[in-house]
């Protein structure tokens, strides 16, 4: 059954990539510390799979002593004696023993009918990516990006993160709370989740995870206090208020959210057993015309050998200055992916927008990834608008990572 799914799906998207021929992650700088594979803590990058998440709400460190998995070592800034006279020294610490610079590529090739004809363009790159990433001692981590996308948009976001202990860190920089990431999406399509995504900025976040009993499954928690709309360029706030989020979630069975010693790039490291995560989220904040903006909402990401199914529920309401009353939307998606070989992963989304105004939008976003290799991948990605055809559009991404 294998081997027949497997050659009807790589069919087709395969031809075009030999007619192609184009040359097209956390990141690739992990790899290089731990001397290990991408597929350790990736899915399909940039998804992150159950040892991927618990290396991540472990501040960029592996579960037990980060130390002994290490093969890149550390320049050391002191010795521990400073520990012994500090506040007469300055406290020890390290840093990475080489710059932590990863990149990333992504070029697309799309196909959209108009009604002048059929529009068929390239785009290379789409985007190029500069990461730079690692740990400074035994409680601090950082991420930087620099992002620049083929129509002249240039972005940067970042942050550093102090670990007092666990389940309870300290952010300061770039907020971004999505329930899914959408950085961490496998398919050209964003995930619906409108101008919801647009409400990251800079704050302050307070976060933290445990695992569960019997070290399985457990709870992750976040509270934020941000920037909740800026002038786009200088970061600065336009209104005197902030915004606030806050989101808890628990993991019934599988890794513990913090993990285990038991990493394997070799084993099945897509599957988490089985296991069922259940969240919930608050976001509350107002923009510049004084528009009151909330949104509630609810995730919930199932494990199942090969098969992950996740789904995505949002309310927004937003009440105008003057207006007696909120006015609601609604938004929700949900996907499912099947392993079938880990180089070879099918998906599909179904996603529902109901507007405060205007019709209701479905759409089915099918897509194939193919790991050509653990840093590189070709993704055929389609948008089918289930009431409006003329809206259709296919996609081939060609990704890498180094």
């Amino acid at each position: 059954m294998r081997k027949l799914l497997t050659f009807g799906i790589c069919g087709g998207p395969l031809l075009l990539l030999f007619i192609l021929s184009v040359n097209t992650e956390a990141i690739p700088t992990f790899a290089r510390k731990y001397q290990t594979s991408c597929s350790t803590c990736h899915y399909a990058f940039p998804k992150l799979n159950k040892f991927g998440r618990a290396y991540a709400n472990n501040g960029f460190r592996y579960p037990g002593d980060d130390k002994d998995y290490a093969k890149e070592e550390a320049v050391s800034l002191g010795s521990d004696a400073q520990k012994k006279v500090f506040p007469e020294a300055i406290w020890p610490t390290d840093i990475p023993g080489q710059p932590p610079v990863s990149f990333r590529w992504i070029s697309r090739m799309h196909y959209q009918p108009d009604e002048k004809g059929n529009e068929f363009t390239f785009e290379n790159p789409h985007e190029f990516e500069v990461f730079t990433a690692g740990t400074i001692g035994d409680d601090m981590s950082f991420f930087f990006e620099l992002e620049w996308e083929h129509v002249g948009e240039f972005g940067y976001g970042g942050w550093l993160d102090y670990k007092f202990s666990d389940p309870f860190h300290l952010r300061l920089g770039n907020i971004d709370f999505m329930p899914f990431h959408d950085g961490q999406r496998l398919t050209r399509e964003h995930y619906n989740y409108g101008v919801f995504a647009e409400k990251e900025g800079d704050g302050i976040l307070l976060w933290g995870a445990a695992n569960g009993p019997s070290d399985k499954g457990g709870f992750k928690w976040e509270t934020t206090i941000f920037n909740g709309e800026n002038d786009g360029g200088d970061n600065i706030d336009l209104n005197s208020s902030k915004d606030v989020f806050a989101s808890a979630s628990y993991k019934i069975g599988g890794m513990g959210v913090l993990g285990s010693t038991g990493a394997s790039e070799t084993s099945a490291f897509w599957k988490d057993d089985f296991a069922v995560t259940l969240g919930g989220f608050g976001h509350f904040g107002k923009s510049e015309d004084q528009t009151k903006r909330r949104n509630f909402g609810g995730i919930v990401d199932f494990f199942a050998d090969d098969l992950n199914v996740f789904s995505f529920f949002m309310l927004s309401q937003e009440q105008a200055q003057f207006t007696p009353e909120y006015v609601d939307s609604k938004r929700a998606f949900l996907e499912a992916d099947y392993v079938v070989y880990p180089w070879l992963i099918p998906l599909v989304r179904y996603e529902y927008t109901e507007p405060d105004q205007g019709d209701v939008v479905r759409r089915i976003v099918p897509a194939v990834v193919f790991m050509v290799r653990a840093n590189m991948k070709l993704v055929p990605t389609g948008r089918i608008d289930l009431d409006n055809s003329d809206l259709n559009r296919y996609n081939l991404e060609v990704d890498v990572a180094f």
